[in-house]
């Protein structure tokens, strides 16, 4: 209702609420009081959706819809049915942040850490994507945060990219690391908290901060923070991108992928989309090392 609300939608806000919703028992009860609030433009979230995003929207529209299909209902934006089905508990899935030797791993609210003996260690903080065939984030950036990849940092892996970045950075704060150096890493869909986070840690406590085929969109808040973020700090901010010149790739947005090459010191191209984790996480390897 919040991002309905008043003049214009608030795609993003949109999108992040219909992410957080974890069941279709969940779904029913959203509907249930949409349809008996009286302050309630829409009796559903499929009225919802399709009162609020048009034919320009398309980008916004396909993240709600592949939401839909991991919960289970294709149909529901075409026909708003919720079928009465017994929600089966998904198997865990195993703690793949566990190191042995110098760290160790620990479960936080909004994703896990492997943390160094070593409390001075640089701290490398990692909000990840969209889901990836059935996969969240939490799950398959450790496909390039391997065990081995970073041995001597202390590492955050975010569960997903529908996470709090700035409840992540309060409870990362909490553990009482001193990293002589702290660099973020955001990849696709983690430019949402991606933002959270730099609202509330000044880019300048950053030594680094890797966007990596960020998706940017058509939002002119989501393009002016990334793009003034790159023309203030172009040697922190190293950009991974895919499409070629003509085109917006991973960023949605072309305009905003253009300025940001143009702008910071260090930007490379990549053949696809999950490729650009290899290339930037080889880079970022090597810049910890130097």
């Amino acid at each position: 209702m919040a991002a309905a609300a008043g003049i214009g939608t608030d795609e993003e806000a949109l999108v992040k609420a219909v992410a957080d919703i974890k069941t279709p028992a969940d779904l029913s009860k959203i509907d249930a009081e949409l349809k008996s609030n009286p302050n309630s433009e829409y009796k559903s979230v499929k009225e919802l959706v399709a009162g609020e995003l048009g034919y320009f929207d398309r980008s916004y529209q396909e993240e709600i819809a592949k939401k839909f299909i991991e919960l289970g209902l294709p149909n529901y934006l075409n026909d708003g049915i919720i079928p009465a089905t017994e929600t089966k508990p998904q198997p865990a899935q195993p703690d793949r942040s566990s190191q042995t030797g110098t760290t160790e791993g620990q479960s936080l609210s909004q994703g896990k850490i492997t943390v160094n003996s070593d409390k001075s260690a640089p701290l490398v903080v990692v909000f990840g994507g969209t889901d990836v065939g059935g996969r969240v984030s939490g799950d398959y950036m450790y496909d390039y945060f391997k065990q081995d990849t970073l041995p001597d940092t202390t590492t955050f892996i975010a569960n997903s990219s529908r996470i709090d970045g700035a409840q992540a950075w309060s409870e990362i704060s909490g553990l009482g690391l001193t990293p002589v150096k702290k660099i973020l890493y955001l990849f696709s869909g983690g430019y949402l908290p991606g933002m959270s986070l730099l609202n509330r840690v000044d880019p300048t406590e950053w030594a680094a901060i890797y966007l990596v085929d960020i998706w940017i969109g058509r939002n002119l808040t989501t393009k002016n923070f990334y793009t003034k973020l790159a023309a203030d700090f172009p040697d922190k901010v190293k950009y991974y991108y895919t499409g070629g010149e003509n085109s917006a790739g991973g960023s949605a947005n072309l305009a905003a992928k253009r300025q940001i090459i143009a702008t910071v010191n260090r930007s490379k191209g990549s053949d696809s989309h999950m490729g650009a984790n290899d290339i930037a996480v080889t880079d970022l390897v090597n810049d910890i090392r130097a």
